[in-house]
């Protein structure tokens, strides 16, 4: 889902927080070490 960074901007993020395929897909890019580790907030 994009959503705006501010109300009423006109960029936009990429959210997906309780989307269970892209959550799969993550994670599965980052057991393949697509995704560094620097980026895997599960510290």
């Amino acid at each position: 889902m994009l959503m705006p960074i501010k109300e009423g901007a006109r960029q936009y993020t990429l959210g997906f927080s309780n989307s269970y395929l892209l959550r799969g897909i993550v994670r599965a890019l980052s057991a393949e070490g697509f995704i560094p580790a620097a980026l895997d907030r599960a510290d």
